[in-house]
């Protein structure tokens, strides 16, 4: 059985042979600890030996008041079915995820929606999102295209990065080679927001996308 909790002294901070490059840290409250919070360290679960990455996304988390003491949290996401939950191939094949980013959502009432953005480069799934109730998980892809449940709806690709501002307004930011950024949709948290293109971006836009 693998490891599941481990106290160290400094680096590192995980088992030797767990692998969490890209590593996105962040401290949210325990969901099991009301008023208690925690550190969360998301990334891409490079597992795959022969190339990058790996097939699902796991978390690891500590208190921020017990640094030395880490628990695995488990798999978070495995994306190998499409939106009526039939697998993508024969094999059952789960899509390979690089390196995700997620961010917090509270609504008017408190409640707390965490998303995910697990970075997948399955073609026609790229802006792929999944959210939880939990930082913990597990996480259930939210943006199925309506007109083909292989697909999503969204413009986020390679490197995803979002960012909630106090007023609620959501930003994206993506790119390899050449970076991107766009106002968000909150509604969707994935597709660009139809009237966002006359924002002052020290870059010239491109319709409401905008190149860095």
């Amino acid at each position: 059985m693998a490891q599941t909790e481990l106290t160290t002294v400094g680096n590192p901070f995980m088992p030797l042979w767990e692998h969490i490059p890209d590593g996105e840290p962040y401290v949210f409250e325990d969901p099991d600890q009301p008023g208690k919070y925690r550190v969360y360290v998301y990334g891409s679960h490079d597992d795959l030996i022969t190339e990058y990455c790996g097939r699902d996304q796991v978390v690891w988390s500590a208190s921020v008041d017990s640094l030395n003491n880490w628990r695995y949290d488990g798999v978070i996401l495995v994306v190998d079915k499409n939106a009526k939950g039939e697998p993508f191939d024969a094999k059952g094949t789960a899509d390979v995820l690089y390196a995700p980013d997620v961010t917090l959502v509270t609504d008017n009432t408190g409640k707390k929606t965490y998303y995910l953005f697990p970075n997948d480069q399955t073609g026609f799934r790229n802006g792929l999102i999944a959210k939880s109730d939990r930082p913990d998980g597990p996480f259930e892809v939210c943006n199925w295209s309506k007109e083909n449940p292989n697909r999503v709806d969204g413009v986020l690709q390679f490197d995803p990065a979002v960012f909630v501002d106090d007023d609620g307004r959501v930003y994206g930011y993506w790119g390899f080679e050449r970076s991107y950024a766009a106002e968000f949709d909150p509604k969707t948290m994935a597709t660009v927001k139809p009237d966002c293109g006359g924002h002052d971006f020290r870059q010239k836009p491109r319709g409401n996308i905008q190149f860095l």
